[in-house]
């Protein structure tokens, strides 16, 4: 899997997260066991802030990997000219 597509992955498992988060509070209203769907909340919470760390470092990872690009074509072009 490429970086472009292991950061799809990543931000769709967010996604899901996120919606799961977001139905909880009807689980409240709807009076479900509240004890259970606050420890739920808590490991969704927990989920979503790993998901956001291992985006931000790909996007790192990204960004770094880029750069390295741009200087191999830079020295590439220049070795070029150079001759």
């Amino acid at each position: 899997m490429n970086l472009g597509q292991r950061r799809e992955s990543l931000q769709a498992q967010r996604t899901q997260i996120r919606t799961k988060t977001d139905a909880l509070p009807e689980s409240f209203a709807e009076k479900k066991a509240i004890k259970s769907v606050g420890k739920r909340l808590v490991e969704l919470e927990e989920q979503s802030e790993q998901l956001e760390a291992e985006i931000l470092d790909l996007d790192i990872e990204i960004e770094t990997t880029n750069e390295k690009v741009v200087k191999c074509r830079r020295t590439q072009r220049l070795t070029h000219d150079l001759r």
